[in-house]
C-alpha cells in the first residue's frame, strides 16, 4: 500500500493549511512508509530553509487579526496530525512549530492583571506589571515548599520567589560579574487540576494511581473545529526560566532584558556564613523553555520551545547543524575564538584558554552580597564559560526576523527562539525518540549537556517516572511528591 507523505508536515492535501489558512501548495511525496534507511538519513540532516517572511508575518496571531502579534496562546498545532510518519522532507517544515512557539512565548509573556489574564494594551506597555506565566503555580504549591525555601515566600505578585539555584543536574552556573544564575518551574491550570484531581501530588496517591492500572495523561490542547481553529481548550503548560542577578550599577544593562524584583532561597548548606539566606534582589530574565502539550501529532506528545537571549553566549565557531548526527560530537569542545568585544553574560573572551561549558570541580558557596559566587572564580576572575555549540536553523532565523520587528521597541526583541522540538518521525537508533531537530539544548538551563547525544529535550524527558516509578509523560514534575 503507497500512503502520501507531505514531508514534515503531514496532513494530507485534503485538510493541509498553510500557517495563514490557505492551502499548503507544497508538493507532496507518495512513497511507501518504509523509505530506505540512506534517504531517511540524509532528508533527516537537511537544515530547513528560510520560509517566506510574507507567510510568516500573517501568522503574528492565532486570531484576527493574524497580522498583529497578541496575546492569544495557540491551543493547538493544526499544521500536523497524528495519521502520517513525520519525516524531515519538506524544507520549511520547521516554520509552522517555530510559529507556535513564538505565538505561545509572546502570549505568556503578556502585561497581566492579578488574576493572571492578559491586559488589554500592547505588549511593551507596563513594564512593571506581572506577566500571564507569573500566575501559574510553582511544584512546590503542589508537594510543599523545601523548609528552607518558607522565609522568602511573602512578596507581590511581580516578584519572582525560588529556591531553585541549580540546573537539573545540581551543578551551578556562574555569569561573567560572578553571580550565579537561578531559575523557576512554573505550572499552568490545566496541569495543577490534574494532579490533585488523580491523587498524583502525593506519593501514596501515585502509587494507588499506578495499581489502579491508571496512565498519566496531562491535558492536550484542541480545537473544536481544527480547521476553523476555534473552540476547545488550551492543554497543558509547563515553563522553566532562568534568570541573572542585576548589579546595582548596571541600570543601563537592564533596559535590555525583562527585569523583576527576586527573592532567593540559599540553604545553609549553601551558605557562606553557616546560615540560611534570603537574597532579595532584582533579577533578569535569560531563557525561557516551554512544554506545551497538544491533541495533534504522533501520540499526542508535547511540542518543545526554547527561548534565550540574544546576549547570553556566543555561537561556536565549530558549531554544527542540530540534525548533525554522524561522529563524534564537539571534540575537544566548542570554540569561540572570534569573539572580541560583544559582552556575553556567560562568555568572557579574555579568557582565552578556559575549558567551554566545563562544570566547575569547587565546592561553592554563596556569598551574602553580591558578587556572590566571587569565591569559586575561574583563576579568581571569571565565570562558567558558556558557547552554544548548535546552530540556528536558518528558517528559525528568519521566523526569528518577523517577530523581532514586530515587537521593536520592547525588551522581547532581545529574546530570540533557538528551536522547536517535535515528535517527526519513529524512534530508531539514530532518533531515538524521533525528535526533530535531534539536538536542542538551552545553554542557561542545560549549559554542559550539549556534548551528549541525550542532549535533547525529549531525549531527557523520556526518562521521567513518577514517585512510584510510572511512566510520567516527558514530565519530572510528579517525581517530587513525597
Amino acid at each position: 500500500m503507497v500512503r502520501r507523505i507531505p514531508g514534515a508536515c503531514e496532513r494530507d492535501d485534503r485538510h493541509r493549511r498553510s500557517p495563514d489558512g490557505g492551502r499548503d501548495r507544497s508538493s507532496l511525496l507518495a512513497t511507501r512508509p518504509r523509505l530506505s534507511f540512506l534517504f531517511l538519513l540524509l532528508s533527516l540532516l537537511a537544515s530547513p530553509v528560510a520560509p517566506a517572511n510574507d507567510t510568516v508575518a500573517r501568522s503574528l496571531c492565532d486570531t484576527p487579526p493574524h497580522e498583529e502579534v497578541c496575546p492569544v496562546a495557540p491551543k493547538d498545532n493544526t499544521d500536523f496530525d497524528a495519521s502520517f510518519i513525520y519525516l524531515n522532507l519538506e524544507k520549511n517544515a520547521q516554520d509552522p512549530f517555530d510559529i507556535f512557539s513564538w505565538q505561545t512565548f509572546v502570549a505568556l509573556n503578556w502585561p497581566a492583571n492579578e488574576a493572571g489574564a492578559p491586559l488589554g494594551e500592547p505588549i511593551g506597555t507596563h513594564p512593571n506589571r506581572p506577566r500571564v506565566w507569573q500566575s501559574y503555580g510553582q511544584p512546590g504549591e503542589l508537594f510543599g515548599f523545601a523548609p528552607e525555601d518558607e522565609p522568602c515566600r511573602s512578596g507581590a505578585a511581580e516578584e519572582v520567589a525560588t529556591g531553585q539555584i541549580l540546573q537539573f543536574n545540581g551543578k551551578p552556573l556562574i555569569d561573567r560579574d560572578l553571580n550565579y544564575i537561578v531559575f523557576d518551574t512554573r505550572l499552568n491550570g490545566h496541569i495543577e487540576r490534574y494532579v490533585v484531581a488523580n491523587g498524583l501530588d502525593s506519593a501514596e496517591g501515585q502509587r494507588r494511581f499506578r495499581e489502579a492500572g491508571k496512565a498519566v495523561d496531562f491535558p492536550r490542547g484542541h480545537y473544536e473545529e481544527k480547521l476553523a481553529r476555534t473552540g476547545g481548550a488550551l492543554g497543558s503548560i509547563a515553563i522553566k526560566t532562568s534568570w541573572k542577578i542585576m548589579d546595582a550599577d548596571a541600570s543601563g544593562e537592564a533596559v535590555r532584558y525583562y527585569t523583576v524584583d527576586g527573592r532567593i532561597a540559599v540553604p545553609a548548606a549553601r551558605s557562606e556564613t553557616g546560615e540560611a539566606l534570603c537574597v532579595k534582589t532584582r533579577l533578569a530574565l535569560l531563557g525561557m523553555h516551554i512544554m506545551h502539550r497538544t491533541e495533534s501529532g504522533n501520540g499526542g506528545d508535547w511540542i518543545w520551545s526554547t527561548f534565550e537571549h540574544v546576549d547570553v553566549a556566543p555561537i561556536a565557531d565549530n558549531s554544527l547543524d542540530p540534525n548533525n548526527i554522524l561522529g563524534e560530537l564537539f571534540t575537544g569542545g566548542c570554540r569561540a575564538e572570534s569573539v572580541e568585544s560583544q559582552r556575553y553574560v556567560l562568555f568572557n573572551p579574555d579568557c582565552k584558554d578556559c575549558a567551554t561549558n566545563a562544570i566547575s570541580p569547587a565546592e561553592w558557596k554563596w556569598f551574602e552580597d553580591a558578587p556572590h559566587a566571587r569565591g569559586h572564580a575561574t583563576r579568581g576572575e571569571f565565570g562558567t564559560q558558556v558557547v552554544r555549540c548548535w546552530k540556528i536553523f536558518e528558517s528559525t532565523a528568519r521566523v526569528n526576523e518577523v517577530w523581532h520587528a514586530r515587537l521593536r521597541d520592547t525588551v522581547w526583541s532581545n529574546y530570540r527562539l533557538i528551536s522547536t522540538q517535535w515528535r517527526g518521525a519513529p524512534g530508531s537508533r539514530l532518533f531515538p525518540n524521533g525528535e526533530v531537530p535531534r539536538f536542542l539544548t538551552n545553554v542557561t538551563l542545560e549549559t554542559y549537556d550539549q556534548f551528549s547525544h541525550g542532549g535533547t529535550c525529549m531525549g531527557c524527558h523520556a526518562k521521567a517516572v513518577t514517585a512510584a516509578g510510572q511512566n510520567a509523560n516527558f514530565s519530572f514534575l510528579l517525581s517530587k511528591a513525597r
